[in-house]
């Protein structure tokens, strides 16, 4: 499978799930990508993702078409922000972003997956769960998440963290881990 590594390890696992959400005053559908795993230094995992749709010139100046929620479960002995860093990236499926990095996933550095990333996070900075709107008008695309661990061996400490990304409005699809490598999953 591409982008994985032998040595890593760390579990992932795909949880589609219903959920009851609130938001916007009703009963709707998510869906998560989950992560558990000992964090490496100089590794990145590759989460899934989902496909958004896009907003029409008809919505005014609203671009909104998503949005995720974010939670991480850190198990080690030091704080987050201490760790790395330790980040979390996404990347759209256009040839500048996903394209860049998609067919030598393995192989890219830290340094090379971050310049590609249309959005980053920098893990426990600030909180350990946080909202992410997600905003575009052009057409419909996927959007894959990844972990990336950029720092040496002593400033990673291998400890089991837990990485939730819940899509809980705007999805039309998700994917699964090392999947929709090259062809997108978002309904035709």
């Amino acid at each position: 499978m591409p982008g994985m590594q032998p040595a890593m390890a760390f579990v992932l696992r795909f949880c589609p799930l219903l959920a009851v959400a609130f938001a916007h005053g009703g009963f709707q559908s998510a869906v998560r990508l989950e992560a558990n795993m000992t964090l490496l230094p100089q590794s990145s995992w590759h989460l899934g993702g989902f496909c958004f749709g896009y907003a029409n010139g008809d919505s005014g100046n609203d671009t909104k078409v998503g949005e995720l929620w974010i939670h991480v479960q850190w198990d080690g002995k030091k704080p987050l922000e201490k760790n790395g860093p330790v980040v979390l990236a996404a990347f759209d499926a256009s040839p500048e972003s996903w394209g860049a990095v998609k067919d030598h996933w393995g192989e890219k550095s830290c340094e090379d997956k971050l310049q590609a990333a249309t959005w980053v996070r920098k893990l426990g900075q600030f909180q350990y769960w946080f909202r992410v709107d997600v905003h575009q008008e052009t057409y419909a695309r996927d959007w894959h998440f990844a972990l990336l661990t950029c720092g040496p061996a002593t400033e990673v400490e291998q400890a089991n963290m837990v990485l939730s990304v819940e899509a809980v409005d705007g999805a039309l699809a998700v994917f699964e881990p090392d999947m929709a490598f090259d062809d997108s999953s978002c309904p035709a």
